[in-house]
C-alpha cells in the first residue's frame, strides 16, 4: 500500500473539521492509499518553522510516496524560509495542495525544478467525489484522468510550455522574493476564489508591471468564483486582453479552480494546448 503525508502549511484546520478529515482519511484508506498525518493540522498558531519541520520530516521519510497539503487560507508563505530546499530538490516525492499553498507549489518549482500538483484531496470527498475518485486513482496507475481539461481560446489559437501559478493572490505574495518562478516561455495559470473585480483588476496590474505578461508564452485562466458570481467575469476579461495585447494567446477553462470538479494540473511540467 503506498503511503502518503497529510499536512498542514497554511491556516490550521477549524476543530469543527475533525469528522470531515477523518471522513477524508477513510476514504484515501478506501482507494489504497496509507494516510500519515505530519504535524497538528488544529493547532492554533502553530509557529511556521514547526510547520515546515511537520513537511520535512515527510519529505526525508523514505516510505511516504507523495504529500498532500489539506489546508488553505493566508499563512503557507510563512514556511518558505524555513524549508530544507536540498532535500526537496533531492526528493521525487510530489506535493498537492490549492489555493494559499500556490505559493509553495511555485517556490517548489522556483528553487528546486520540481514538480507540484495544484488540487486538493478535499476533492475527493466533495461534491463530485465519485469522478474524483476515480479519475485520482487512474492517475496513481499511471493515467492522466485527473489532469485533463477543457480549454477556450480567446486570443490565439495555441499556447506550449511549462506551467507556473495557481491563485493569483497566493501567487503574487511571491513577488520581489527569492521565491517568484521564472516565467519565461511558461503558461501563466491564474485562478481565484474571492476575488472582486477590483481585487482582479490590481493583481492583473501588479503582474504586467513586474513583467509577467511579457515573460509569459500564454494565460490560462481558471475560475474566479465570486468575480463570475457577481457577472463580472467578462468585464475582467476585456481588461486583462487589453493589458496582453492581441498577440499573447489567451484560454480559459472552467475546470480548473476551487470548484468540488476541477481537475489537477502539474505546477512545472509543460502542457499543450490549442483550439482544436
Amino acid at each position: 500500500m503506498r503511503r502518503v503525508g497529510i499536512v498542514g502549511c497554511s491556516n490550521p484546520l477549524a476543530e469543527s473539521r475533525r469528522e470531515a478529515l477523518e471522513g477524508l482519511l477513510r476514504t484515501l484508506r478506501r482507494i489504497g492509499l496509507e494516510p500519515v498525518t505530519g504535524g497538528n493540522l488544529f493547532a492554533p498558531g502553530g509557529l511556521p518553522a514547526a510547520r515546515a519541520e511537520a513537511l520535512m520530516a515527510l519529505y526525508r521519510d523514505p516510505s511516504i510516496d507523495a504529500i498532500f497539503d489539506v489546508t488553505g487560507g493566508d499563512l503557507a508563505n510563512e514556511v518558505l524560509g524555513h524549508l530544507d530546499w536540498p532535500v526537496i530538490a533531492a526528493s521525487e516525492k510530489p506535493l498537492w495542495g490549492y489555493s494559499d499553498l500556490t505559493c509553495l507549489l511555485n517556490a517548489i518549482l522556483a528553487r528546486t525544478g520540481r514538480p507540484s500538483v495544484l488540487y486538493t484531496a478535499w476533492n475527493l470527498v466533495g461534491g463530485d467525489a465519485a469522478r474524483q475518485q476515480r479519475d485520482f486513482c487512474h492517475s496513481l496507475n499511471g493515467g492522466d484522468a485527473l489532469f485533463r481539461f477543457d480549454v477556450e481560446f480567446l486570443q490565439g489559437a495555441r499556447m506550449a510550455g511549462d506551467v507556473a501559478g495557481g491563485n493569483i493572490r497566493c501567487l503574487l505574495k511571491l513577488a520581489g522574493t527569492p521565491f517568484w518562478p521564472d516565467l519565461r516561455g511558461r503558461i501563466l495559470l491564474l485562478e481565484s476564489l474571492g476575488a472582486s473585480a477590483e481585487q482582479f483588476c490590481a493583481y492583473i496590474a501588479q503582474l504586467d508591471q513586474i513583467g509577467a505578461f511579457d515573460a509569459a508564452a500564454g494565460v490560462l485562466l481558471g475560475t474566479f468564483t465570486r468575480l463570475e458570481a457577481q457577472g463580472g467575469m467578462e468585464d475582467a476579461v476585456a481588461r486583462l486582453s487589453a493589458v496582453l495585447g492581441p498577440e499573447k494567446p489567451l484560454a480559459r477553462t472552467r475546470q480548473i479552480g476551487h470548484g468540488a470538479d476541477s481537475r489537477a494540473v502539474w505546477i512545472g511540467r509543460r502542457i499543450e494546448l490549442s483550439a482544436t
